[in-house]
């Protein structure tokens, strides 16, 4: 397609809609091992020769190859270093005689708990200056920037919209009917409650973030399987979710 953008015979925003404008090219580079070169050379005499692999190698029978920016993929890398950081076991666990026992923490007395790290301090100067335009913030500034969007109340109320009240009691009726089945062994009529949207939570990053934790290895539900539309949760971070239904 580049080379026949090239020639004039085709007129497409193909390559600027994935940001590749600059870095398409038309011949095979230089730089690529012969081997390679070769192989490259030869899909491309085949798909010159042959109208039905020509066909299937057209772009809208191909996966686009987007790829989000440099910038944007660092400030991703940088905010999971820093809430792995700010994960640490020993941060939010102390000794109590013979027993170990949670704790809570502010985003100051995190940020204190860090202040001699040299690592965290050397990623905090890197994420204030390239992503947050602020590179004097402290690293309790970072820390509340990147926390935020992973934070997620505790408590219902603080969670949901009137509407996601309204489905939030389904569910818990739902719970107790699942309850009563186990307890007594007799199957009832369980009406699945309606899906959770983003209309139902206060904040959209209430909803987006366990969406995207959907995938996250050992997710628990807070269904049982039977139940289909179930919501998958991922591990708490920092807390921010609810402890899953007994049962």
């Amino acid at each position: 397609m580049k080379r026949k953008v090239d020639a004039g015979e085709v007129e497409t925003a193909w390559f600027d809609r994935h940001d590749s404008a600059q870095t398409a090219v038309a011949d095979v580079p230089d730089k690529w091992p012969d081997a390679y070169k070769e192989v490259v050379k030869a899909r491309l005499d085949i798909i010159g020769s042959n109208k039905d692999i020509r066909l299937i190698e057209r772009p809208e029978y191909k996966r686009r190859w987007m790829t989000d920016p440099w910038k944007k993929r660092e400030a991703a890398a940088l905010r999971a270093w820093l809430l792995d950081a700010a994960e640490r076991e020993e941060l939010w666990f102390e000794e109590r005689g013979e027993y170990t026992s949670p704790r809570t923490l502010t985003v100051f007395q995190l940020a204190d708990a860090l202040r001699h790290d040299e690592d965290v301090q050397a990623v905090r100067a890197l994420y204030a200056a390239d992503h947050l335009d602020k590179p004097d913030a402290s690293l309790a500034t970072v820390l509340a920037a990147v926390i935020e969007p992973e934070h997620v109340p505790y408590l219902a109320a603080l969670r949901y919209k009137e509407s996601g009240l309204r489905k939030r009691a389904q569910w818990e009726r739902v719970w107790d009917q699942q309850r009563e089945e186990d307890r007594t062994g007799e199957r009832l009529a369980i009406k699945v409650p309606p899906k959770y949207t983003s209309a139902d939570f206060l904040k959209h990053s209430y909803w987006v973030q366990p969406r995207q934790a959907r995938r996250a290895e050992g997710a628990v539900h807070l269904l049982p399987r039977r139940i289909p539309g179930r919501r998958p949760v991922p591990p708490p971070r920092l807390g921010r979710l609810e402890p899953p239904r007994p049962g």
